[in-house]
């Protein structure tokens, strides 16, 4: 950033794959999402994030934002919404008002009115998540096999995972919004085939999932 600012320059050379040691459990993945995520927390409260932002053109403060701190402020967003959706639907379906407005979207024959208030867009976000991971495939693999993947993945709850690990992101990124708190967590690489207490895992997902949820 700060080379950025003097007018500097800074070369980055891409890998497609490359051997390198990688998260293998679910806690590894959890752990390393979350500390990710911290950092962008810190970037999005830094002056420098404000005066890139100041000193870009509209372009490439695009391009600067999504591949930076806009991916975890969507992410954000999304789960935002997903609360708001969910007590919205709450509220329709205990007032009454829910029944009475499907009562006239069939006498007026309203499609689009019926389709805003189902409930399919909760499984839809899974979905919408893994996106860039079947442009990723594409582009590595070609479309058949992307799209064979994509329906393993399906038969693998894949789809419940990413929605979990959407969860993750928002968590650490808006609590160092919030509260500032940005720390290294390790991780680790090690191969680790075990099981886990169930009292561990609440204690790692209590205040970013099961509470939340």
């Amino acid at each position: 950033f700060n080379s950025t600012l003097r007018q500097g320059s800074v070369t980055h050379h891409e890998y497609i794959q490359v051997g390198k040691g990688r998260d293998v459990s679910f806690n590894q993945i959890a752990l390393f999402e979350g500390k990710v995520s911290s950092g962008n927390g810190e970037q999005v409260l830094s002056r420098d994030i404000y005066r890139l932002g100041q000193f870009f053109d509209f372009f490439r403060m695009m391009s600067f934002y999504f591949t930076t701190v806009g991916y975890y402020f969507c992410s954000m967003l999304t789960v935002l919404t997903m609360y708001a959706f969910l007590y919205g639907k709450t509220y329709l379906a205990l007032s009454g008002v829910g029944e009475t407005i499907e009562e006239r979207a069939k006498i007026t024959t309203n499609i689009a009115l019926s389709a805003a208030l189902s409930t399919q867009f909760l499984f839809q976000i899974g979905i919408f998540t893994s996106v860039p991971m079947v442009l990723g495939f594409i582009l590595e693999q070609g479309f058949l096999r992307a799209v064979v993947n994509f329906v393993t993945m399906q038969f693998q709850l894949c789809t419940v995972f990413l929605a979990f690990s959407l969860g993750t992101r928002t968590h650490y990124f808006g609590r160092t919004i919030l509260h500032g708190v940005a720390r290294y967590q390790a991780t680790g690489r090690g191969f680790l085939v075990c099981h886990i207490k169930f009292s561990e895992n609440y204690r790692l997902y209590s205040r970013s999932h099961f509470v939340k949820g």
